[in-house]
């Protein structure tokens, strides 16, 4: 089943191929963190001038995505797919940024 196309990491295309040039790979939204470079991968729009978000400043969500393998294996046992749990976990997320007194505030 084909997901939605996001950009691929520039640095990882031009260490594979010798060219950093941009690429676009088809990759679930809960696979989007080059965890090499600390990059999340944003969806290929033909209007979006960005490819990825710098996570330098995250080391948190690079962390998770290293751990996101063993946590997708644990709930298949349990029979609960990938995308289900990425998609439960994006809800509460958004729910609780719809929710926050000084979002405005914040700062990456």
């Amino acid at each position: 089943m084909a997901g939605e196309a996001a950009f691929a990491c520039r640095s990882c295309t031009a260490r594979r191929t010798g060219q950093a040039q941009r690429a676009v790979r088809y990759v679930p939204r809960w696979q989007r963190v080059c965890v090499r470079h600390a990059r999340r991968l944003l969806d290929a729009d033909a209007d979006q001038p960005l490819e990825h978000l710098d996570l330098r400043g995250a080391a948190e969500v690079v962390a998770a995505q290293r751990r996101w393998p063993g946590v997708a294996r644990r709930g298949v046992r349990d029979g609960v797919e990938p995308e289900q749990a990425f998609l439960l976990a994006h809800a509460v997320v958004a729910r609780w940024w719809e929710q926050a007194l000084y979002w405005k505030q914040e700062e990456i």
